[in-house]
């Protein structure tokens, strides 16, 4: 699976940490699609040939996995959409759909250029917009975004530094080399945990905070220098292992 389609860490596993951090977040209005189970997003042909499922994120957090069929993605549950994702049978994210239009029947993906529809079986429009708060009453979502880039711009970083590299021209990713993202889970949980102190901390000085901040950074970069040792890669970028646990030398400082 490639690293932008892979879920690491998550309101629920920093929760792990610290059982209380989601409770000091705020909630994020925005605005959210509403559709009736049953109805469907139809794909021009042409455009979107190669897409084979889509995932869904809705405003509580959760997502759905649906298979492209027949030109639509079949929408299973009745709920608050926020995001529509795009893949091929590569696991390769080909369109990603913010939905956040806020009115009429068209959605643009995030480089404004491709287009969709949500319909009912007669063609006509299916769906109301809607203001709600994502992912729950609370989140660091953008936090745990934010962690993920980092992460894997560091890990990045390391595998260039160890001499592997990948056709860019063609649009290939160096992370998506790595074939057990999932071993960096605790690692982005610690970075998250860090982007969430040093944002307290904007609020105003609290030595708790700067005590947890510096806490999570270097758990960090111990857990990021483990998983270092732990990954496994492939000779091209979401293909099969070739090499279990590589050796690299070092660790990254901030």
């Amino acid at each position: 699976m490639s690293w932008s389609a892979t879920t690491l860490s998550t309101s629920e596993t920093i929760a792990r940490h610290e059982k209380e951090i989601n409770i000091q977040a705020g909630s994020t209005a925005r605005k959210a699609i509403y559709v009736a189970a049953g109805l469907n997003v139809w794909l021009p042909s042409d455009e979107f040939a190669d897409c084979t499922y889509a995932i869904l994120t809705y405003s509580d957090g959760s997502t759905a996995t649906v298979n492209v069929a027949a030109n639509k993605i079949p929408l299973p549950t009745a709920k608050y959409i926020v995001g529509i994702d795009l893949y091929d049978v590569s696991d390769d994210l080909l369109f990603s759909f913010p939905v956040n239009e806020g009115y009429g029947a068209t959605l643009y993906d995030s480089t404004g250029a491709e287009t969709l529809t949500i319909t009912d079986s007669s063609g006509r429009y299916g769906g109301g917009w809607t203001e709600t708060s994502t992912f729950g009453d609370y989140s660091w979502q953008e936090k745990i975004d934010l962690a993920k880039e980092m992460l894997g711009n560091d890990i990045s970083t390391k595998l260039k530094e160890r001499g592997l590299y990948v056709d860019y021209e063609a649009g290939e990713v160096l992370i998506d080399l790595l074939t057990n993202p999932e071993t960096f889970l605790v690692a982005c949980d610690y970075l998250t945990l860090s982007l969430i102190y040093q944002d307290l901390l904007s609020g105003g000085f609290n030595e708790l905070f700067v005590q947890k901040y510096q806490i999570y950074s270097q758990r960090y970069q111990d857990e990021l220098a483990k998983g270092l040792k732990r990954m496994d890669i492939a000779s091209t970028p979401s293909g099969t292992t070739t090499d279990y646990q590589i050796e690299i030398l070092g660790r990254l400082s901030r």
